[in-house]
């Protein structure tokens, strides 16, 4: 899962927004987070300003790319979200693949004692038959 951080630098008051990935460790089994730099938010605009154009604001300060900017950022956020969804639907189809080979091992061995029961009652009829 993801999602957007908002941190504000108490000394100089700018705030900065970062996208936090929560995933689980595959090893220890909990609950990890990473966070990844996305820039600085400018409550003004209430937008996200990516470090590369804050040297440009003069001359890039047009609404498209501020748009272009926050939709990358939707599609990342999407992106990651997706990732998330194709992973568990994995892990579930991991599981349900493990029980289905379980079922046809229990499968098998019933067939197995049947066969063997099936074979001893025609047994025993056959002798009964010959007495």
């Amino acid at each position: 899962m993801s999602y957007i951080v908002y941190k504000k630098n108490k000394k100089n008051g700018a705030i900065y927004a970062y996208r936090q990935e929560s995933y689980r460790d595959p090893v220890t089994r909990k609950p990890r987070n990473t966070r990844t730099y996305l820039g600085r938010f400018d409550p003004e605009t209430n937008t996200i300003i990516e470090k590369a154009e804050r040297g440009n604001l003069k001359e890039n300060s047009g609404a498209d790319e501020r748009n272009s900017s926050q939709e990358t950022v939707r599609l990342q956020t999407l992106l990651t979200h997706r990732d998330e969804q194709i992973r568990i639907l994995k892990e579930k189809l991991a599981e349900q693949e493990k029980q289905i080979r379980s079922l046809r091992h229990s499968i098998e061995k019933i067939k197995t004692i049947t066969l063997s029961v099936s074979s001893n009652d025609e047994e025993e009829s056959n002798q009964s038959v010959d007495h």
